[in-house]
C-alpha cells in the first residue's frame, strides 16, 4: 500500500507484506499464474517466508489508521482496484474499514484517453509490471501523475482544482 495526495504526492511511507502459504496453496491455480509468479519469485518468497493473514491484517490496518489520522478521506486508486479490494476485503475485512467506497480506476482513464484523445494517450509512458505489487502500484502512481502532467492546466485555467 502507498498513501498518496490526490495529485500522486506521497503523504506517508509505502507498506510492503508478503503473505505466508504453504506449497499446496498453489495447486488449483493456472499454469499461467503460477508461471508468471514463479518467473517473478513471488511463490518462492510466499512458501520461504511472509507472514500469516492474521498478521498482515494488524499491520496493514495500523498503517491505514496512521493514514486515517490526517487525510480526510481515502480512496482506493489503481489498475485492478476492484480485484485488489474484493481480495483485501475477503481476507482482511478490516484493513479497508475506513475506506471510501468510490474508487479512483486508473484502467477508466486509459480507456478514455486511448480512444477519445489518442494525441494525448501516445505520450503516456508504458506500464511496466513485473507483476509484483510494489512495482505495480508505483508504476500506477508514475502513469497517474502523466495524466495530471496533461489535465492539470486544462483544469486549472477553468479553476477547477
Amino acid at each position: 500500500m502507498h498513501i498518496t495526495d490526490m495529485r500522486g504526492n506521497t503523504l506517508m511511507g509505502t507498506i510492503h507484506t508478503i503473505i505466508h502459504h504453504e506449497p499446496d496453496f498453489f495447486n488449483d491455480l493456472d499454469d499461467s499464474v503460477i508461471n508468471m509468479h514463479t518467473n517473478n519469485g513471488l511463490i518462492h518468497d510466499c512458501t520461504h517466508a511472509g507472514m500469516s493473514v492474521q498478521q498482515a491484517e494488524r499491520k496493514l490496518t495500523d498503517y491505514m489508521r496512521q493514514a486515517n489520522g490526517f487525510i480526510d478521506v481515502l480512496y482506493p486508486a489503481g489498475f485492478s482496484v476492484s480485484f485488489d479490494k474484493t481480495f483485501i476485503n475477503r481476507e482482511m475485512p478490516a484493513v479497508l474499514s475506513n475506506v471510501q467506497h468510490r474508487m479512483v480506476y486508473l484502467t477508466c482513464l486509459n480507456v478514455v484517453v486511448s480512444h477519445l484523445i489518442p494525441e494525448t494517450w501516445n505520450h503516456i509512458p508504458d506500464f511496466y509490471t513485473d507483476h509484483r505489487a510494489y512495482t505495480c502500484v508505483r508504476g500506477e502512481i508514475d502513469r497517474y501523475r502523466s495524466y495530471l502532467d496533461v489535465f492539470m492546466p486544462a483544469l486549472e485555467s477553468l479553476n477547477m482544482k
